[in-house]
């Protein structure tokens, strides 16, 4: 395989081209004389020859930004060579950063001509160094001049094919190039790998502007990858590194004996222990029992209760009321009215308010109808002496709203609402306590409208007196 051979010469031999800008404040010029202001550029050499011939080499400059010490190991001479190059260009291309293209240009162009000291010394050809070259410049155009800048014509103007090969653009013949290496890929399988690198770095070429130009580049992509692949030796590695077991000498192995028949043994053993502990206890018991016994006479042994003489009865003064009395006689118009009950049990005194009385349907917020009587509720508790408990019930009938979402939270807050009423008219609101049952004690049956309407209540619990004596 031979590399195409280049354009004839333009007219003008010595391509002749203005200078840059000035350089930003604070940019050390370079050592380039085409870089220098007030002369004009030299003739570009034509390096893209026949086969043989010897293109120049250009130096790199001492003022020089670019690393040249990013070598990395390859067994591949012209990618270990354009290594760094392509490290510049990979993060250009991943940043996308605004820079300097004045500067810029001189770095790219002393990192090519880095390269071409670099894979010549190697012993590449020089065919496969000019093609390789080529590859690198059009890169370097295609990445940079599509980088965000305000002096980014200058790259358009003084470009790397420019300047090393007299082209202003590379998109069509860096993919000709790429088939020709293809035509024989056992020679040039390292070329090709240059080639597949600057399409993953970006070079994207006359398929940057197609409308089916992605779909192209994969699939080209592809086809360079599978080349490689091909002509590339295959070395199959183990997936361990030490996977072979260690090579032990025999074992002399003794009598074994089975855990399992361990454990049998062990547990005959235990139960045998048990059988003996049992018949030696048993036997000890019986002596034991026999001693005890002697200690008693044989006659009947019996106890006498005397009858308690009960305390008389507890004479009330006349004219005074029980607890209950006095409750139910400071509701009776409640009572009366069907709005309050009051029982009694063997510790407590139940004041039970019907719903009806305190809340609309499916709402916790007292109606004002019930603030009088809590009132006279605050008044009669406020004569009684201990603990106040007000708990709140409800029928079994789910509730599932975003303030109540269950008949528990309804329950405890309709309770809170008949507590915090009852607190204005107590000197002491700390003995209130509040409490929800929900569904949980129904005092009537679910079943019918009638239960359901009697277990939706509060309750007001009080301890009840003891009579003295």
């Amino acid at each position: 395989w031979q590399p195409q051979p280049a354009p004839p010469p333009s007219p003008q031999p010595s391509y002749p081209a203005p200078p840059p800008p000035a350089a930003p404040a604070g940019w050390q010029q370079q050592q380039d004389s085409w870089m220098s202001g007030g002369q004009r550029a030299p003739a570009q050499p034509n390096l893209y020859e026949a086969p043989g011939a010897q293109a120049p080499i250009m130096p790199p400059t001492s003022g020089s930004h670019v690393r040249t010490d990013l070598a990395t190991a390859n067994a591949n001479p012209i990618m270990r060579a354009a290594s760094g190059l392509l490290l510049l260009l990979g993060r250009l291309r991943a940043s996308l950063s605004r820079g300097h293209h004045a500067q810029l240009m001189d770095q790219v162009a002393q990192a090519v001509a880095q390269f071409e000291v670099d894979v010549r010394a190697a012993g590449v050809s020089p065919e496969q160094t000019v093609v390789a070259k080529y590859a690198l410049c059009a890169t370097a155009d295609d990445i940079v001049q599509n980088l965000p800048g305000d002096d980014r014509h200058l790259w358009t103007q003084y470009s790397m094919l420019a300047r090393y090969f007299g082209e202003r653009t590379g998109g069509v013949r860096f993919f000709s190039e790429l088939d020709r290496a293809k035509a024989n890929p056992a020679l040039n399988h390292h070329l090709l790998e240059l080639f597949h690198a600057c399409l993953c770095l970006g070079f994207e070429g006359v398929h940057r502007t197609s409308q089916a130009g992605a779909g192209a580049l994969q699939q080209i992509r592809r086809d360079v990858y599978e080349t490689i692949r091909r002509v590339r030796d295959k070395t199959i590695e183990d997936l361990s590194p030490h996977w072979r077991g260690q090579l032990l000498g025999a074992v002399k192995r003794g009598l074994s004996v089975p855990v399992w028949s361990v454990a049998v043994f062990a547990g005959v053993l235990l139960f045998a222990v048990y059988l003996a502990l049992r018949a030696f206890l048993g036997d000890s018991a019986e002596v034991l029992a026999g001693e005890m016994n002697a200690l008693h006479p044989d006659t009947e042994i019996g106890f006498v209760r005397l009858a308690p003489t009960p305390p008389p009865p507890a004479v009330e003064p006349a004219g005074s009321l029980t607890q209950l009395e006095r409750i139910r006689g400071a509701l009776t118009a409640e009572i009366d009215g069907g709005q309050i009950g009051v029982e009694q049990t063997s510790n407590v005194i139940v004041v039970r308010i019907a719903n009806l009385a305190l809340f609309e349907s499916g709402q916790a917020n007292v109606i004002p109808a019930f603030e009088p009587i809590a009132a006279r509720l605050a008044a009669m508790l406020e004569q009684e002496a201990g603990f106040i408990r007000v708990i709140g019930h409800s029928d079994n009938v789910p509730i599932k709203t975003v303030t109540f979402p269950s008949n528990f939270v309804l329950s405890e807050a309709r309770a809170k609402s008949v507590a915090e009423l009852l607190k204005r008219g107590l000197s002491d609101p700390g003995r209130i306590e509040v409490e929800g049952k929900g569904a949980d004690k129904p005092v009537a049956s679910n079943k019918t409208a009638e239960g359901r309407a009697q277990n939706r209540r509060v309750e007001i619990v009080i301890p009840r007196e003891r009579p003295e004596g």
